[in-house]
């Protein structure tokens, strides 16, 4: 899974003897290339997608989509629900997931900036959509709060390196 960045860092050392096994072979260079493969950002980014999955997931669920989007009102974790919501909780958490698992961070902070900011949006006017979504203040300043967040934090933080690989290649002469 790539929970890296693309940057590569190299770091030549050269080495008399190098140990192959039971093959000793002299002059040569070893290249270390450190990865970038663990990145918290981007595991946050699944972890909040795949919450909004499951809560989005179980209100459609509950409250069926052979219907209209707009009713029935489920409750879903103490939270009002319409299929509609149940729907836009669902794409928004598989787009997060997606950009965390591709290691597409500006892509997963774009989509929980505009998750966040729809969110605040609710929360301050809840009548533009009180009838499509039953989206309670409490709920929408939430998800506010945590979208907004969830993208700084996807913008500033930086990965942390744990794999590397050790190249073996004769030494230019």
């Amino acid at each position: 899974m790539p929970w890296r960045h693309r940057r590569d860092d190299v770091a030549d050392r050269q080495d008399a003897d190098i140990d192959r096994g039971d093959q000793v072979t002299a002059g040569e260079e070893t290249v270390e290339t450190v990865r970038q493969r663990f990145d918290v950002a981007s595991m946050l980014a699944v972890a909040a997608g795949v919450g909004l999955v499951v809560i989005g997931a179980v209100a459609l669920v509950r409250a069926g989509v052979d219907g209209s989007w707009y009713e029935p009102v489920v409750r879903v974790v103490g939270i009002d629900h319409t299929p509609l919501l149940g729907a836009v909780e669902v794409g928004v958490g598989a787009l997060l997931v997606l950009a965390g698992l591709a290691g597409a961070r500006v892509l997963a902070a774009f989509v929980a900036l505009v998750a966040g900011v729809g969110a605040a949006i609710a929360a301050v006017e809840p009548d533009l959509v009180d009838r499509e979504l039953a989206l309670q203040r409490g709920w929408a300043t939430a998800l506010a709060v945590g979208g907004v967040l969830l993208a700084l934090i996807l913008v500033m933080a930086r990965g942390r390196s744990v794999e590397r690989r050790i190249e073996h290649r004769p030494r230019a002469a």
